[in-house]
């Protein structure tokens, strides 16, 4: 259980960790190159909303999120992989999605695989720009789908991670310091 975390109030609370002139920040994988994102969260109520999204016109954007019927998703514009494993209300967990570095994606709840499965679009296009944020969407400047709970280090690897990884970050139920 994280000894310190964000918290979020699912009205207008989320991070922007664009650069102070707005710039995104460098080195998040775009497109169909391999990430992993990871956060551990506490959602105290059901209702949908982002964890992380980020993103430009240049290249395709990426985001995980909790849906309505707390379903874990990756979305990486259009593309919509969703698990069939709920996310769980007032429990710390790690949520992870897996983008293998082509089409192929995986998604955990703590060390648990809840899905596994491809996207079939075109993950090469742009649609759109998803601002850098933490805890909403910031979709062309208008932020949305804010979050609601608690989250604690929240991650973005270059690298897809494999089940014995996630496991590790896992930690037997404590987090670990992800940098």
């Amino acid at each position: 259980v994280p000894s310190y975390s964000l918290s979020f109030d699912g009205v207008d609370d989320y991070v922007d960790i664009r650069a102070a002139d707005g710039t995104e920040p460098a080195g998040l994988p775009l497109g169909s190159s391999a990430r992993t994102i990871a956060a551990w969260i506490k959602p105290p109520s059901q209702g949908a909303s982002k964890i992380i999204s980020y993103g430009n016109n240049a290249a395709r954007a990426a985001c995980i999120f909790i849906q309505q019927d707390l379903k874990l998703r990756m979305d990486v514009y259009g593309e919509t992989p969703t698990s069939g494993n709920f996310v769980v209300l007032d429990e710390w967990q790690l949520v992870s999605a897996v983008l293998d570095g082509s089409t192929g994606v995986k998604m955990y709840r703590n060390t648990t695989e809840v899905f596994s499965g491809t996207f079939t679009g075109d993950l090469a296009t742009a649609h759109g720009t998803y601002y850098s944020t933490i805890g909403a969407h910031n979709y062309n400047g208008t932020p949305g789908a804010f979050y609601q709970g608690f989250m604690d280090n929240m991650a973005v690897w270059d690298a897809e991670l494999d089940a014995d990884a996630i496991t590790a970050i896992y930690n037997s139920g404590a987090p670990i310091d992800l940098t």
